[in-house]
């Protein structure tokens, strides 16, 4: 799943449906503020919210890991 070109994407929910987040997902998304991740997804991808401003992010137990450049550039 990506969504890389949305570049005034504020908010994103991700369904229990969604498995992974792709490598680089919001790369682009230099507005998202909000990200509301659904149990159900088991990996998120490398830089999948670098460069963000997020001031929420609810992540489910079902995640298996977090990289560490999942966050890399985010202001907040």
């Amino acid at each position: 799943m990506g969504w890389r070109r949305c570049t005034s994407l504020q908010h994103i929910l991700i369904p229990n449906t969604i498995k992974a987040i792709k490598e680089g997902a919001s790369q682009t998304c230099r507005q998202m503020k909000i990200a509301i991740l659904y149990n159900g997804l088991e990996e998120i991808g490398k830089w999948a919210f670098g460069g963000c401003v997020l001031v929420r992010i609810d992540i489910p137990p079902s995640v298996r890991e977090i990289d560490e450049t999942d966050f890399e550039e985010c202001s907040n």
